[in-house]
């Protein structure tokens, strides 16, 4: 039994180191424009896949504890975006699907592009007009790029700290983003 407990740690150890070398990494300079956009445009929407889906909804409802008008793409209530709207894509690969066209269509009507992502040359990277690069993420499968087709096939990933070293990064990154939002707020 206490081996177990020692792989965990030594898991959990890996992921923390990961994640710290990671966000070091950040670029200084895309981090402003990313917020002086968010407090900039009419509503905030968010969109991910599968865990990176996760952070998006988190993200929108620390936003509405600001007083910052922040939707989730996909719900219900959620309306259609307009010019003078943002749209925050979150995916580790640049290419999940449903992100994709997501942003597609937002910019299409007229919203900024906000990207997180690992890969800056992917289709969502190149269709930005803010990139965040947050490394962690592998490409998955050149079968199956795409989330929602490994979720129908259940071809999962493989069980390794890729991604999560991303959506980790990712949720931390959001976080300050929110902190730092918080701040220029309450300096107004």
């Amino acid at each position: 039994m206490i081996k177990v407990v020692d792989s965990v740690k030594t898991y959990s150890d890996a992921i923390l180191k990961n994640v710290g070398v990671t966000l070091k990494k950040l670029d200084d300079s895309s981090l402003g424009p990313v917020v002086n956009c968010i407090l900039s445009t009419n509503r905030i929407f968010v969109v991910g896949r599968g865990r990176s889906g996760l952070i998006a909804k988190s993200f929108v409802y620390r936003l509405l504890d600001l007083g910052i008008k922040g939707f989730v793409v996909g719900e219900s209530i959620t309306p259609s975006t307009s010019k003078n709207d943002c749209l925050i894509a979150i995916s580790g690969s640049g290419e999940t699907t449903l992100t994709l066209n997501a942003a597609r269509l937002a910019k299409q009507a007229g919203a900024l592009i906000i990207s997180i992502t690992s890969y800056p040359n992917s289709p969502l990277g190149k269709l930005s007009d803010f990139l965040v690069k947050v490394g962690g993420r592998r490409r998955g499968s050149p079968e199956d790029p795409d989330y929602l087709a490994r979720q129908i096939t259940g071809a999962h990933e493989p069980f390794d700290t890729s991604g999560t070293v991303f959506e980790a990064s990712a949720m931390i990154l959001m976080e300050a983003i929110v902190l730092e939002l918080n701040e220029k707020i309450n300096r107004r």
